[in-house]
């Protein structure tokens, strides 16, 4: 907030990225809890640190320059990273930072989890995640897609390759929903993510004739849309 003030967005951003490797992105989706924390509350209304963060994010991003953290020196150490989500990135960000060489082992196409695949568009547009990744590789990381554990790989493996540490970021609750159907407490009810991320890998889910959606948030209405299709 000070390197703003004093007119250095760019500043702002280095500050922002010792900690956190996805400005462009919180400063789209975070729900910013801690505006409610903020002490400015007493007197008048709380900092708008969201959207300070957002607006020096994105004067990175227009600006064309990339703005990257002092690496420490090498180690001569390579740790893999199985997960190319959210959390996956982050780990492989701060293991090039302390100076060990990451290479991220991603099962689908295309790198950013959830990011990319469970937020709706207008929330957060896909060309500015993409930049936002982008970047992350840039600091010296290397990534390998459509590589699955446990068929292209195992953590064995990877170790004989001359890893010295494996981490894996596969995931949580949502790597579990993709074989529901079997065991559907009420028929005919889906997780509204699961239906979206269904939808979007383009599967073909036989609904009725009327289908009701609780909610109404942008899922909400990307689903209604869907099913009107």
């Amino acid at each position: 907030i000070r390197k703003i003030k004093e007119g250095d967005p760019l500043g702002a951003v280095q500050v922002i990225k010792e900690t956190n490797p996805f400005p462009l992105v919180c400063g789209r989706i975070c729900v910013h809890p801690c505006e409610a924390e903020c002490r400015r509350n007493l007197i008048d209304e709380p900092v708008a640190i969201n959207y300070l963060k957002r607006y020096a994010a994105d004067y990175e991003m227009k600006s064309g320059q990339r703005i990257q953290i002092p690496r420490a020196p090498e180690t001569g150490k390579r740790v893999a990273v199985i997960g190319g989500g959210a959390e996956g990135l982050t780990a492989a960000y701060f293991i090039n930072r302390l100076g060990h060489d990451a290479v991220v082992y991603e099962g689908s196409p295309r790198l950013g989890g959830l990011l990319r695949t469970g937020i709706a568009e207008n929330r957060l547009p896909q060309d500015v995640l993409g930049w936002e990744i982008q970047g992350i590789l840039d600091a010296g990381i290397e990534a390998k897609t459509r590589q699955k554990l446990g068929e292209d790989f195992s953590i064995d493996s990877l170790l004989k390759e001359g890893f010295q540490a494996v981490f894996v970021a596969t995931g949580g609750w949502d790597t579990q929903m993709s074989d529901r159907e079997k065991e559907q407490a009420l028929p005919g009810v889906r997780v509204l993510l699961d239906f979206i991320l269904r939808h979007r890998a383009g599967e073909k889910l036989s609904l009725g004739k009327e289908v009701v959606i609780l909610g109404g948030g942008e899922a909400a209405l990307e689903t209604a849309q869907a099913c009107l299709k």
